[in-house]
């Protein structure tokens, strides 16, 4: 039987006294506890390593969408809405069945093999290639809050983060070539910005 051992090594005890006592300041202010005392969010094992908010934890998730969408409107940036689950084709398509296939949700539908979506980039491509551009349109740049969901493996969710359902707020920019640096300097600055 392995068993796996951890530990660390100090140049003095002081040095170990100072580890220690951030650890320990760290575990006061670790989000899981305050997401719970401050009544934001918690976790419930009828949906396992999948958040459930507050009223508190909702008003403040909204405050930080708005204050997003205000960015995107600044940097021109269009919301979009997506479904969340699609055709397993889809999937096939993008090779995120192919590479990520065992972290995805799929189910039988109607004789069809549907997957949630575990991220939002294929919906935006759906929804660029739906309508004719000219390259007089470009840069087209979409962004969207969309719920996603995720089969992370039991262990390697900690609080809120690597959960199973979350919203990402996600943005891509259809562009011509000529226009990439540009849209790379503008896409650091909303970076900085926020």
């Amino acid at each position: 039987m392995l068993q796996r051992i951890y530990g660390t090594a100090w140049e003095s005890k002081d040095a170990l006294k100072s580890y220690l006592s951030k650890l320990e300041e760290a575990a006061k202010r670790d989000h899981r506890k305050l997401g719970t005392s401050l009544e934001l969010f918690y976790f419930d094992p009828m949906a396992p390593s999948m958040p459930f908010f507050y009223p508190k934890g909702a008003k403040l998730l909204n405050l930080l969408m708005d204050y997003m969408r205000q960015k995107y409107q600044y940097y021109e940036y269009q919301e979009v809405m997506t479904p969340q689950i699609f055709d397993s084709k889809l999937w096939d398509i993008s090779g995120h069945s192919e590479h990520f296939k065992d972290n995805m949700f799929f189910t039988e539908t109607e004789n069809r093999t549907m997957g949630l979506k575990p991220m939002n980039c294929p919906a935006h491509y759906l929804i660029f290639r739906s309508q004719l551009h000219s390259y007089r349109d470009l840069p087209v740049r979409l962004a969207d809050f969309g719920r996603l969901h995720r089969n992370e493996r039991s262990g390697v969710s900690h609080g809120l983060t690597r959960v199973k359902s979350f919203s990402q707020d996600d943005a891509h920019i259809f562009c011509r070539f000529d226009q990439i640096e540009d849209e790379i300097k503008a896409f650091l600055s909303l970076l900085e910005e926020i």
